[in-house]
Order: C-alpha cells, then structure tokens, then sequence
C-alpha cells in the first residue's frame, strides 16, 4: 500500500528536517535560526570539524580553558579527599594542579591538603615537604600559621571575641547616650578592624551617634556612606529605612539630596543649545488632556514653529509633556513665559501645586529621559536658569 510522496528519512515529522537529511548526508552545516539569522554552525558528529569547533584558538580562549581546568584538578583532588576517600587519587590530583600551575590560586590550600593527605597515608617525610613548601610560599595565610603556631585557632578566637567584647562597649556607651565616646571609640574600631564582618554595625552605630550629637543632616551622610561600601548587609538596609524614613519626615533633607545628585550628574547650561519646554504634571491628573490643550494652543498661535507635544513617563508620581523644539533657551523661555500668561486654556481648573513648568537643553534631555526623576533637575534649573538656590 502507497501512503502518498513522502521520502522515508528520520525525523520526518520535524519541521527542519531538510537541516537533518544535509547533515546526515556527510560533511557540516551552517547552523539555521528561529530567526532566519547567522548563528554557531552544528556539524556532523562524524565530521573532522565537530571536534574542532569547540578548541580554543584565542589567548583569551586559552586563558579560559586554563581557568577551567586549574579549577577542575582542584575540584577532583577534593572529591576524591572527602567523598570517596581515595588519598592516593586525590595527591595525584593536587600534584598535577601544581606540576600545571605551580603559581594556582588554590596553593596555599592545596599545599595544606598535600600536608594532610600524606600524614594520613603514613609519609610523614612527604607531610613534612609541603608543610615547608607551605611557609616558604604562604607565610600569611591561615593555613601556614595554623601549621606552625599551636595556638593559632586560640589566638584567632580571642581576636574574634576582642572585636565583639570592643561593639558591646560601644554600644553600653551609646545606651548611656555618650555619643562623642561612641564616634571615638568607633573610629577607632574601623581602623583596628577594616575587614571584620562586624564593620558595618560599627558604622551603623557611629552613624547613630553622630546624628544625635550634630544633627541629622550630618548623620545622612554618614548613613549614605554605610549603604554605599556595605550593600546587601543588615546594617545597610536598616540604615537605607532610616533614610526613607527622613525624606518622609525631613523633605528638605530629600531636596537637598536631589539638588546634589543634579549637580553630579547634569551638564552646565549651554543657552545656545536646542531647548525643551517641559510640563510636570502629576501623574493623578489628566496629561492626555493637558496635552490636547497644549497641541491645539500651538496650532493656534504657534504653527508656523511646527511645534511637536509628546509624552515621557517618570519615576517619581509625574508625567512629563514636552514641547520641541527651540532654537536656543531664549526662545524656550519666551514660550514658557507665553503658557505662563495663559495657563487657564492649557491647565483647566489643575492647581498650581500640581504641575512644574521648565526649560531643558537637548543634552540635559536626554539624561532627563535616563533618569526619569524630575525633581532633581527641576532644583537644577531653578539654580541655574533662575538664580535661586
């Protein structure tokens, strides 16, 4: 019985199945895409080049393959360490490691394990070897001095409680409310301990201290700092709440957060640049009216300019209506000052508190459009399009 034209071949059902009959067909293939596109050829597994594609042929190529590599002796010497138990197999491991890479960023390890390893196979001469080959190369690291100095585990606990027994006397000095005691002591613990897991809370605590003994503008800073070089602590996050906390309660203090950030991160004023007029409208009113209003006030008094009126949406509960585009900020800010003198045609009855108007230069824009906050750059041009600090 004849069921129709089609050719017997695997795979039939595949819809690329003509890329499988090419490949079964001997030789390679250009790789095909969802996308039509170029992308890594797949090759026959019986061709030379399927054995070839993937061998690095690059410096970089071959950096990385050391890297794997390096890391896959250390990973197999482990394994056969504390999983399976074969010592023998696992000093095999270690001293191929460093036979390939004697300069390996695991030595110090890998000398110390060495060290064990053999003890455990009764070599006490080998153990001995590269204990020694340990404090020639690695006299710092924790595994030499845990070698040669018996009380080493001691001495490291006591230094461990010294940095916890030196927080809670800072801290009994901050429940007696002795804030200079507290910063002076606490600066002196981020000196002593600049790599302590307990930094933070140090800085946390002195953060504290200092805004009650000088206020908390000073202790902002101290508490920006904290979340800038400690991100993803406890510490951190409690002290980014405490700073939500104060933009709430303190706006000023947000402002002047956001009239620095403007400073950092907009241009100077160049008045012969293409200038926006920009519209803030809070995002609860009706911008798409606003807009409407402002694109039929154009064509009524402004059409010979081909004036454009389109939308941006921020971050910060406004809405941006822009208008473009000027030849300079002086004609920026004499249509500014014409929306102005008819703000009941374009606004309707929307208070006063609930837009900004403003003019932005084309480069400043296009940061505005990144950032998507206004306020920032609204303190921006009042400083420096205004004169108002």
């Amino acid at each position: 019985m004849k069921w129709g034209e089609r050719r017997l071949e695997d795979n039939w059902r595949r819809k690329n199945k003509q890329t499988i009959t090419d490949r079964n067909d001997g030789g390679g293939m250009e790789g095909d895409t969802l996308n039509g596109g170029a992308s890594t050829p797949v090759f026959d597994n019986k061709s030379r080049e399927f054995y070839l594609i993937n061998i690095p042929l690059t410096d970089s190529a071959m950096a990385q393959s050391h890297l794997r590599l390096e890391e896959a002796l250390y990973n197999m010497g482990v394994i056969y360490k504390e999983d399976l138990l074969d010592y023998q197999e696992s000093i095999r491991s270690f001293e191929e490691l460093i036979r390939r890479y004697p300069e390996t960023r695991f030595g110090a390890h890998v000398y110390y394990l060495l060290y064990e390893l053999n003890n455990n196979i009764q070599e006490p001469q080998r153990a001995r070897y590269y204990s020694d080959r340990l404090s020639a190369r690695y006299p710092e690291s924790h595994y030499a001095l845990l070698l040669n100095n018996p009380n080493y585990l001691q001495e490291l606990e006591e230094e461990e409680m010294k940095v916890v027994r030196d927080y809670e006397g800072i801290y009994l000095r901050y429940q007696l409310e002795d804030y200079a005691e507290v910063i002076g002591r606490a600066d002196q613990a981020i000196l002593e301990y600049p790599e302590d897991p307990l930094l933070p809370k140090f800085k946390y605590i002195r953060a504290l201290a200092t805004g009650s003994l000088l206020g908390k503008e000073e202790m902002k800073v101290a508490l920006d700092s904290l979340i800038a070089q400690h991100p993803g602590t406890e510490e951190s996050e409690q002290a980014q709440e405490i700073v939500d906390y104060m933009y709430v309660e303190f706006p000023e203090i947000k402002e002047a957060a956001q009239a620095a950030e403007a400073e950092a991160v907009y241009v100077a004023v160049d008045s012969t640049q293409e200038h926006y007029f920009l519209l803030a409208l809070r995002s609860d009113e009706n911008e798409n009216q606003v807009s409407f209003n402002l694109l039929n006030y154009n064509l009524d008094h402004f059409n010979q300019y081909n004036l454009e009126v389109d939308e941006l949406g921020l971050t910060d509960s406004y809405n941006l209506i822009y208008v473009s585009l000027f030849n300079n900020a002086e004609g920026a800010g004499r249509y500014q000052q014409v929306i102005e003198e008819n703000l009941q045609e374009i606004m309707g009855g929307i208070s006063p508190t609930k837009f900004r108007m403003m003019i932005i230069s084309t480069e400043n824009f296009g940061i505005l459009s990144e950032e998507k906050e206004f306020n920032p750059y609204y303190l921006f041009y009042l400083k420096h399009y205004l004169g108002q600090e």
